[in-house]
Formats: C-alpha cells, sequence, structure tokens
C-alpha cells in the first residue's frame, strides 16, 4: 500500500497569507496538526519554515538515524525543493509561518553584473533545523505587512525580504558570503536622496534605484547603509516623516491628505509610522 505523502496526510489549516499584491517573498501561515502515523515530507519549493506559537515533539529518519527535535516558538526548518525527509511522526499541533525563496525574485534582487553577487538556493544545505529568534522577528514583520492591501509599500516589503535572505545565508551558506564593494559614488549618493525627496508621494521601489544606482538591489542597500548609516526604507520613511511635520503645520490639511501626499498607503499607517517616530498622533502634533 502506498504511504502518504505529507501534503496528503498532514492537517494544514490556513490562519493568513500575504496578500496577492504583496512584493515581498510569499508566505503562508497556519497550524500543522499532529502526525499520528509515519508519513513522508518533501515540498515543491525551497521553503523556510518557522514555528510562531505552540509546541510539538518532532521525528524523522535520516539514513538509518531516527531524528528528534523539540518545536517551539522561533523553531526554524529550511527544505530545499525535492528534498524528502521519511518516516515523519509529530505529537501536538503548532502555527508555523512558512516563507517561499522563490529563486525568480533572488535573483531579481540579488544578481546584476556578477554572478557573485547571487544567492542561490543550492548555496544553503538542503535541509536546515535551527533554532532561531531573528528568524521569528522577520515573520512577524513580514505578517505586519503583508496581510492586507497596501502594506507598507514596496521598498518597504522588498528590503524586509533582503535582510531575512541576507540573515539566513550568512548563518547558513556554505563558504562566506561575497563582500561586495561600494558602489556608490559621493554624487550619486545625493543624486538617489534627491529622488527619494521629489518622489516621496510614489510607491518607490529598491529596483528603480538600483537601477539609478546601476546596481543589484541587494549591492545597492548595502552600499546606500555604509554611505549614509542608514537603510534605503529608513532614510525614505525619516524623509516622510519630515515632510509630514512640515504640512502638519500648515492648516487645513486633513491627515489623509498628508498621508497621501508623503506616500503612505492608508491614514493608519501614516499614524502608526507618525507616532512610532515622534511618540505623538498626528493630530496632536498638529495642534503643537
Amino acid at each position: 500500500m502506498r504511504r502518504k505523502t505529507f501534503q496528503e496526510r498532514v492537517r494544514f489549516t490556513p490562519l493568513a497569507a500575504a496578500d496577492p499584491r504583496w512584493p515581498g517573498l510569499r508566505w503562508i501561515k497556519g497550524v500543522i496538526h499532529a502526525v499520528a502515523e509515519p508519513t513522508t515530507a518533501s515540498t515543491d519549493a525551497a521553503r523556510l519554515m518557522v514555528t510562531t506559537r505552540g509546541r510539538s515533539e518532532v521525528s524523522w529518519r535520516q539514513g538509518r538515524t531516527i531524528r528528534r527535535r523539540v518545536v517551539n516558538a522561533a523553531a526554524v526548518t529550511f527544505l530545499d525543493a525535492g528534498v524528502q525527509l521519511e518516516h515523519v511522526c509529530s505529537q501536538g499541533d503548532y502555527e508555523s509561518f512558512g516563507i517561499e525563496l522563490d529563486p525568480v525574485l533572488i535573483d531579481r534582487w540579488t544578481l546584476r553584473g556578477s554572478r557573485h553577487e547571487s544567492l542561490h538556493a543550492a548555496q544553503l544545505p538542503p535541509h536546515i533545523v535551527d533554532h532561531d529568534r531573528c528568524v521569528l522577528h522577520f515573520a512577524r514583520l513580514m505578517e505586519r505587512g503583508g496581510c492586507h492591501t497596501g502594506g507598507s509599500g514596496t521598498m518597504y516589503a522588498e528590503s524586509l525580504s533582503l535582510a531575512l535572505l541576507h540573515h539566513l545565508w550568512k548563518r547558513h551558506a556554505r563558504g562566506r558570503l561575497t563582500i561586495l564593494p561600494n558602489g556608490l559614488s559621493a554624487a550619486k549618493v545625493v543624486e538617489i536622496k534627491d529622488y527619494l525627496w521629489e518622489h516621496l508621494a510614489h510607491d518607490i521601489s529598491l529596483n528603480d534605484l538600483a537601477t539609478m544606482a546601476g546596481l543589484s538591489p541587494r549591492h545597492f542597500c548595502t552600499s546606500f547603509g555604509r554611505a549614509t548609516g542608514v537603510s534605503p526604507y529608513q532614510y525614505l520613511l525619516g524623509a516622510r516623516i519630515l515632510r509630514s511635520k512640515e504640512l502638519l503645520r500648515r492648516r487645513p490639511v486633513s491627515i489623509t491628505q498628508v498621508a497621501m501626499a508623503t506616500g503612505f498607503s492608508s491614514s493608519s499607517h501614516f499614524a502608526s509610522s507618525f507616532k512610532d517616530a515622534t511618540s505623538l498622533t498626528p493630530s496632536r502634533y498638529a495642534k503643537g
């Protein structure tokens, strides 16, 4: 009798997923239920999974050895496409956040000019078991930014995805990551800053800025950070907050008008970002 596959045997209850318009790495969150009878586990794409809640005891066979681990918050598993785990069992349900490491997106963000810049799943071990609170933090940020229409903007989604990839490759890649040279001149940094200030109301992507610089988005992020001390998204967010302060001092003006004029996806996103940056709500600041 044919043994059922992971997808057929394991029950998965979806809880949330990235909005179709989310421009970062695709993700889905759900509950993975206990597996009482031994089965196989595989995936059709390279996937990174991090436990967000719950506890389980999982076992699987690796060669002739049975491996066991306790799965709780921040437990991380990477499984490359085509890799199959045998004799998988688990006790207890747990909530998992799964991220697809799409090679097309990764190439677009990391490859330009030299293949030494790119990140490939083949650089990672085919199966990784880890405990990493940093990955859990990334997952929570991705869920917050990508579970509704609009989200926090293209640059935020791309920057967050790139930061996760860089962390994963730095921690687990076979061999060292290539140290990229600083590819931005002082004049180019000024040009990019001017461009950001002139287009605050637009949804700017990392690819837009990287194209201006003639670099991959990954190389551009690294170079911009070295030159300015902040990431492109942090610089853009800071510029939007400064411009919003200028607009709030002018009367009459609505919170919605300020949000739209400074490139925030909604008035609620603007209000939360403004309070995070200033400890004041926009309306309190305007009165102030």
